[in-house]
């Protein structure tokens, strides 16, 4: 048999070099302090700590210090609960009312924490009491900090629980000791990885063609999964066809990585310095500019011994931007589709894990709308033109065009750089493609037509007519509308029923023009001075009549 003195020294010394080596390369850790109220002079600091987890300290064995090292016995009550064939210990000589303990050969320190954990159980779960002669020091306590310090240890070997599970000795020689909690689950996200951001502010949106939208993936980075240490992070990103990333000038994703607590440390100077760490970030496109993948290196070192760049639970931000094309129209599901996922890499293997959770995707909306123009009896109206303007705005959109579908129908798309005008073609229907509704809540927004030229020989629309956009797709819609018994245009439903199509999901309107005697403003006259003359001769008329009336009676 080996003296547990000696081997306890020796996993003590491992659980501080592991500890210790961390503790240098981090920077500015955030220390929630335990004290135990037992006057002792011993810490036991955990690391790598889970925020809400709990954690709490109990005595396993008392620690004598002798001349040159220290003797851990146990009582009674101790040796009866942890003695046995399946036991790594072995209780020998009782000096006093104590025991001296040793372990047994070949016993490896996981070996002891499994036997520990099945004998005193889970101090964690409800309803747990300490087995008789195990010393609650500190009751399990709720990690609000990356990092937990127990301070006025007395001497001896403690069992520190929570899935941690892990033993450490403090005594004269070594009066603080470190253990790193290595059971937590691994990275997470808040539900809801890749989000459109406005104003820092995570929303869903619609766009025009060629708006530009700011997309964001977030996680809560961890140093471990559960025992295995994470080297490096990867996120991963791919575009619909309708859209196209912002490039930097080296033609990658001008692409931003944010982490918080921000690293002052880099691999070549583990110390400490000004240098942000995720300058290291590495990006690669895919080969048609419509992905990329971003590594973040984590640690450096090595599985045994990982000297971790980042505190764990710190929330790592990859920011990046893209427009909106103007193939963007059609199938917006995933025309417009971004989606993202993330995973991570453990020392000594190559292929990235993605966690359960770790993919999802957003949608860019892009809406539309159509106009139907006719005379009173239904028959379409070519040479309208009018400008479509944002209620709640003066300024109409711009769009670009006409392009002319199967139909014979104007399409128009909306372009920041192009005209106000719209025209209306033989068939008397335009379309208008890219525009935004209000994005912020499921509200529709209006759309005010104004007539600004009317067809020949019909008379110009007063006021403004209210289109409603809706979200395009590439299936057909086919808008109602109505005549009279008269064979006219009426807003009323009716039984004479009328249909147009459009081969595109656009919400439509009928707008009817009336004839008129009035002529285009072409430089003539027009009626109006006709109408001018005839009240004149009927004054006159009048005048001559009331005259010779007078005449006569004279």
């Amino acid at each position: 048999m080996k003296s547990l003195k000696k081997l306890l020294s020796i996993f003590a010394a491992f659980m501080m070099v592991v500890g210790l080596t961390a503790a240098n390369v981090k920077a500015a850790e955030t220390l929630q302090t335990v004290p135990s109220g037992k006057d002792g002079t011993g810490e036991i600091t955990v690391s790598n700590t889970t925020i809400g987890q709990s954690y709490g300290v109990y005595k396993i064995f008392n620690g004598t210090n002798g001349t040159n090292a220290t003797a851990y016995t146990a009582t009674t009550a101790v040796k009866n609960l942890l003695s046995g064939d399946d036991s790594p210990f072995t209780f020998t000589n009782k000096v006093g009312d104590e025991w001296q303990v040793e372990i047994k050969d070949g016993k490896t320190g996981s070996e002891i924490i499994d036997f520990l954990k099945e004998k005193i159980g889970d101090p964690t779960s409800e309803g747990w009491t300490a087995p008789s002669g195990i010393e609650s020091t500190v009751s399990p306590t709720a990690a609000i900090a990356t990092s937990m310090k127990f301070t006025q240890l007395q001497f001896g070997y403690y069992f520190v629980s929570s899935s941690l599970g892990a033993t450490v000795t403090i005594n004269a020689a070594n009066p603080s000791a470190t253990v790193i909690d290595k059971n937590q689950g691994g990275p997470t996200t808040d539900g809801n990885l890749k989000t459109i951001v406005k104003n820092g502010e995570k929303t869903e949106v619609s766009a025009n063609f060629g708006d530009t939208i700011d997309y964001q993936m977030s996680i809560v980075a961890t140093n471990y999964n559960h025992d295995k240490p994470i080297k490096s992070y990867q996120f991963e990103d791919t575009l619909g066809n309708g859209l196209k990333y912002v490039m930097n000038n080296n033609n990658t994703v001008d692409v931003t990585v944010t982490v918080t607590p921000k690293s002052t440390i880099t691999e070549s100077n583990p110390n400490g310095t000004s240098v942000d760490v995720t300058a290291q970030a590495t990006v690669k496109m895919g080969s048609d500019n419509q992905s990329f993948t971003l590594t973040l290196p984590w640690a450096t070192g090595t599985a045994e011994n990982p000297i971790f760049y980042y505190e764990t639970n710190s929330i790592v931000k990859v920011t990046y931007k893209a427009t909106v094309q103007n193939t963007a129209d059609l199938n917006s599901d995933t025309n417009t589709k971004n989606t993202g996922k993330f995973g991570y890499t453990e020392f000594g293997k190559d292929t990235p894990i993605y966690p359960t959770g770790g993919e999802n995707s957003t949608t860019v909306k892009t809406y539309g709308l159509g106009i139907v123009k006719t005379d009173e009896k239904g028959n379409p109206l070519q040479g309208a033109q009018f400008t479509v303007t944002p209620q709640g705005s003066t300024t109409p959109i711009k769009v670009s065009g006409p392009t002319q579908d199967d139909d014979g129908n104007n399409v128009y798309l909306y372009d920041p750089n192009g005209t106000a005008t719209i025209t209306t073609p033989a068939t008397g229907i335009v379309i208008i493609k890219g525009i935004a509704n209000e994005g912020t809540d499921s509200k529709d927004l209006n759309y005010d037509v104004k007539e600004t030229v009317a067809p020949n020989g019909y008379n110009l629309l007063q006021g403004s007519k209210t289109v409603t956009a809706t979200e395009l797709s590439s299936s057909t819609t086919t808008i109602k509308w109505y005549k009279d018994k008269d064979g006219n245009v009426t807003t009323e439903s009716t039984t004479n029923e009328q249909t147009t199509d459009f081969k595109v999901n656009v919400a439509g309107q009928v707008i009817v023009n009336t004839k008129g005697a009035q002529l285009p403003s072409t430089g003539g006259m027009g009626t109006t001075m006709l109408y001018v003359a005839g009240a004149i001769l009927m004054v006159g008329a009048a005048v001559i009549f009331v005259t010779n009336k007078r005449m006569k009676h004279e």
